[in-house]
């Protein structure tokens, strides 16, 4: 279960971060996403220095010099804070969905979701043309009679709105 965990954290920090933690490098993006990794893996998961370090293929040293200096980095680079606390959340809400799961899967289950979301964009899209479309409807309801409903609306208090309806109605039933 373990090495299952572990996976599971490099697939969400890879896909997050659009990078492979297990790739050779000393970039920054990378050495940002395997101290994520190590951070995450040594907090939640509760792993040795040393499982951690063999999972990555580096020393158990390495795994605890980037531990220590994790502080630092998040102080230094607010974005790595922010893709910190995101990798996190999805480690701790939906860590489950991501075991077993390699890059290219994640990858399409996210173009997947992207698509369902310019989807439902579209949707909101229309109903909102649809409610200002019902809305001006309703506002030219009145037509030829609206400047009449102005007239009323403004010079009819409330309470006296049953007399005036009594006095319209004799008005019009005389025509």
């Amino acid at each position: 279960m373990k090495k299952q965990e572990v996976q599971a954290i490099k697939n969400i920090v890879n896909s997050h971060l659009d990078i492979d933690v297990d790739k050779i490098s000393r970039e920054y993006l990378y050495v940002k996403g395997r101290a994520i990794c190590y951070k995450i893996l040594r907090d939640e998961c509760l792993l040795t220095y040393n499982f951690i370090g063999q999972q990555f293929k580096k020393n158990h040293a390495t795994v605890l010099h980037a531990l220590n200096e994790f502080p630092f980095m998040l102080k230094s680079d607010p974005s790595m804070d922010n893709s910190y606390q995101e990798i996190l959340s999805i480690w701790t809400t939906n860590g489950d969905d991501y075991i077993n799961l390699k890059p290219l899967q994640l990858k399409k289950q996210v173009s997947e979701l992207k698509t369902k979301n310019k989807t439902l964009t579209q949707l909101v899209e229309d109903a909102n043309s649809r409610l200002e479309e019902l809305s001006n409807k309703a506002n030219n309801k009145w037509g030829k009679y609206k400047s009449i409903v102005d007239l009323m609306e403004q010079r009819v208090p409330d309470y006296k709105l049953n007399r005036f309806e009594k006095k319209l109605k004799e008005i019009i039933n005389g025509l």
